[in-house]
């Protein structure tokens, strides 16, 4: 009897926190931020798993550009190939978009349920543009991932399946950086960190889209104008309150 009670309370021990970790499993898998968080997890599981060599791997930085504007970059990978700026989406279901479209479109529940989405490609566009100031000689690789594998129906280059991605990290002939200049790219990002928290980057998107959709200046309000480049390579978006504001958009 004695020995009965000892293998049920050895039982009890190992099988509680399984089914705790499954339980937080299912839940992280299956709410909306969770599903996202889990995506992250899945992507950098397949790059700590890539035989690369040498690299850093920088998770969930959040960084300012110079018109006040902050960048949550889910993955930056530095290698010798160069920077790889990660976007990742575990999105379910089909997706179907391009580079150009402003809105993607998820499509569940056999055609019965369509979602729109903002095209992640021009998501990381602007966190290129952020790394840009940051490290204006690096070569940048965008890479926008889907976790659950499913691009085939998406018309844009830099976006991959999860099972591409070890490919696309190891792919390129030769050597674009050295140790040194990678811990040194490295190094310029972690200093570049902003002290701008989740929930406040959260809060400042809402309130940056809200201005841009009302065609005001995030920064600080005035009224958005079109002006001419002046290498004559085409228009943007300036605050009218240049040169005292010095916010400026592409036109899409």
């Amino acid at each position: 009897m004695e020995t009965l009670l000892i293998i049920l309370l050895v039982v009890l021990v190992i099988a509680v926190p399984v089914a705790s970790a499954l339980l937080f499993r299912h839940a992280a898998k299956t709410s909306v931020k969770g599903k996202g968080k889990w995506g992250e997890k899945e992507v950098i599981w397949a790059i700590e798993h890539t035989k690369q060599g040498e690299y850093y791997l920088i998770n969930g930085i959040i960084l300012t550009d110079k018109n006040g504007m902050s960048h949550e970059i889910d993955h930056i990978v530095i290698n010798k190939y160069g920077i790889f700026v990660i976007e990742t989406k575990n999105y379910s279901g089909k997706i179907y978009g391009d580079e150009e479209s402003k809105e993607w479109v998820q499509v569940l529940a056999g055609g019965r349920k369509k979602n729109k989405l903002l095209n992640p490609v021009k998501q990381n566009k602007s966190h290129i543009y952020c790394l840009k100031q940051i490290l204006p000689d690096a070569i940048l690789r965008p890479l926008v991932v889907f976790v659950q594998n499913n691009t085939q129906d998406i018309a844009a280059k830099d976006v991959i399946p999860l099972n591409a991605l070890p490919f696309e990290l190891t792919k390129y002939n030769g050597q674009t950086l050295g140790k040194k200049q990678m811990a040194d790219c490295y190094g310029k990002i972690i200093e570049a960190k902003s002290g701008v928290t989740e929930k406040e980057h959260v809060q400042k998107i809402k309130k940056q889209q809200t201005a841009l959709a009302e065609g005001k200046c995030p920064q600080c309000g005035g009224k958005l104008v079109v002006r001419n480049r002046k290498d004559g390579t085409g228009s943007f978006y300036g605050c009218s309150n240049y040169p005292k504001c010095k916010f400026t958009k592409n036109i899409e």
